[in-house]
């Protein structure tokens, strides 16, 4: 399956369609970044951050004619965002599906998403581990996922 195929299906609600979108883009976003921001930590939020939005963003795209490029500029938009001046802010619309979330996943959310933090960084923030902290990134955005727009 080819990376527009596996957005399309991603957007439909496969999730192991997007670990083949996060296969194909995470290094190449990662990189981009970097080269627009400059700092590695920087670089790796605003990967991240593409990834999410992607994630969140991909019922609603009808024919992504590339999806590797899309994924690219979104990791862009989010690297100058990086280097004008630190983390973005939670979107108003997520704020009422954080409620639902199990408290250590939404802490962990908001570390690395509101907080800017990496999942390293939010471990010792958290006093866990960064596994700990990996794993309820990741049901935290599975959660999320039954709750996009």
């Amino acid at each position: 399956m080819d990376v527009d195929a596996a957005l399309q299906a991603a957007g439909r609600g496969d999730r192991r369609a997007f670990d083949r979108v996060i296969d194909a883009t995470l290094p190449a976003a990662w990189s981009h970044a970097l080269a627009v921001c400059g700092d590695p930590d920087a670089a790796a939020r605003a990967a991240e951050r593409a990834l999410v939005e992607a994630w969140r963003s991909a019922p609603a795209l009808e024919s992504p004619a590339d999806a590797r490029a899309w994924v690219l500029a979104l990791a862009h938009r989010f690297a100058r965002a990086e280097r004008a001046g630190g983390p973005l802010p939670l979107p108003d619309a997520a704020r009422g599906s954080l409620a639902r979330l199990p408290v250590p996943q939404r802490e962990a959310l908001e570390a690395c998403w509101a907080g800017g933090l990496t999942v390293d960084q939010a471990a010792r923030r958290l006093d866990t581990d960064a596994d700990t902290v990996a794993l309820r990134l990741g049901g935290a955005l599975a959660a999320l996922a039954g709750t996009r727009p």
